[in-house]
């Protein structure tokens, strides 16, 4: 800790004395406040004054203390100083410090929940991020080959999920759901009615929707062009950020209520790890969804060209001194000739303190271009 100066005539008159008025929960807070009084070799005392009603004695055998002082007679406000006293405040304190620790401990593995999912989204988009526009790289062949098995493995499990849904691996040929199959591809990318009804088998129906929808996955990019790379990774990112912002709010509301668990018997940070995870997978699922129809969008366009950053006009100003009385109009240059590099009414006219700043900013004079003046 910080020592504690004695000033002139402290230490003749016995030094610092600490007084405290109650028992902090943790023996750490006491020992810092213990330690101010009779530092390097310095005169002084420490003297904590407790009454029953703190919570230290009240919650740790306060009522038991008190039924033993009525039975001996003390009566009220009369001091009890004695050493028993201070170990059972002392057990008190590292009981209450065990069960912060615990407490800790607790929160921490639920955290630790949410990290591993951060770390997973977080690798996710660092395969997707672009460079930066002053980068001196731009996207390498390996790039653009990751983001095409990231795509196929995409289109690959949207298809498999339909069908599981209308074609399931239990249900016979004649009972599946064609109909209800090409409908679901037709919102994804244009499908032809009866396109599937002469599937000889499952094998044979899957390998052609999933050729269905690499072929709509191909014509989207040729259609879009050499934008498409950059074009995909932006709807990636977006998709995914949007998602994860969701799945964060979903995740407070179930550590709020998930306590409810130990009330059935069950313990509350198994069911949080469970139930998180399901919650995860599906918010995987509906990004890998979006994702899918986002991209094979017929509406969807490239980008029509590269913004260019507005850049100020330069425009400087002449002020008169301040020691000089001579109108504005009186600041030439030696030779009499208006400043060059500016008409003479831009160099003479000045804003006023609360207009519009001249440079287009939006800022006000006093507050952008005229702040010095």
């Amino acid at each position: 800790g910080t020592d504690i100066k004695l000033g002139d005539g402290v230490a003749e008159l016995g030094g610092l004395h600490v007084v405290g008025c109650q028992r902090h929960e943790s023996r750490r807070i006491d020992n810092q406040l213990l330690g101010r009084a009779g530092r390097q070799g310095d005169p002084g005392s420490s003297q904590f004054y407790l009454a029953m009603e703190d919570d230290l004695l009240r919650i740790f055998g306060g009522e038991r203390l008190g039924a033993i002082m009525d039975r001996v007679g003390m009566e009220e406000g009369e001091a009890i100083e004695h050493n028993l006293l201070t170990s059972a405040i002392r057990r008190a304190q590292k009981r209450v410090e065990g069960r912060n620790f615990e407490i800790r401990k607790r929160l921490l593995e639920y955290d630790l929940v949410l990290s591993k999912q951060r770390e997973a989204i977080y690798a996710l988009r660092d395969r997707f991020l672009l460079p930066p526009p002053d980068a001196q790289h731009s996207l390498t062949a390996e790039d653009e080959a990751d983001l095409d098995d990231y795509l196929h493995d995409l289109f690959d499990e949207r298809a498999g999920n339909l069908l599981a849904l209308y074609a399931g691996p239990k249900t016979a040929p004649d009972e599946w759901n064609l109909e209800g199959l090409t409908h679901e591809l037709s919102a994804i990318a244009p499908t032809k009615a009866g396109e599937f009804a002469d599937a000889s088998g499952a094998p044979d129906l899957s390998e052609r929707v999933n050729e269905h929808m690499r072929r709509a996955l191909e014509a989207q990019k040729k259609r879009i062009g050499a934008q498409f790379q950059l074009l995909a990774r932006y709807l990636i990112l977006m998709t995914i950020d949007e998602a994860w912002r969701t799945h964060l709010y979903t995740l407070d509301d179930l550590k709020g209520g998930i306590g409810w668990t130990a009330y059935g018997g069950g313990d509350p940070l198994v069911a949080f790890k469970r139930e998180s995870f399901v919650l995860f997978q599906e918010m995987l699922g509906r990004a890998a969804e979006k994702i899918v129809r986002t991209i094979l969008n017929p509406r969807l366009e490239p980008p029509s060209g590269t913004r260019q950053p507005r850049t100020a006009p330069d425009v400087r100003y002449v002020h008169p001194s301040v020691t000089s009385s001579a109108p504005a109009a009186s600041l030439k240059n030696p030779a009499g000739k208006p400043m060059p590099g500016r008409s003479s009414a831009t160099a003479l006219k000045e804003p006023g303190r609360n207009d519009p700043c001249p440079c287009g900013s939006g800022k006000k004079y006093k507050k952008c271009h005229g702040r010095g003046a």
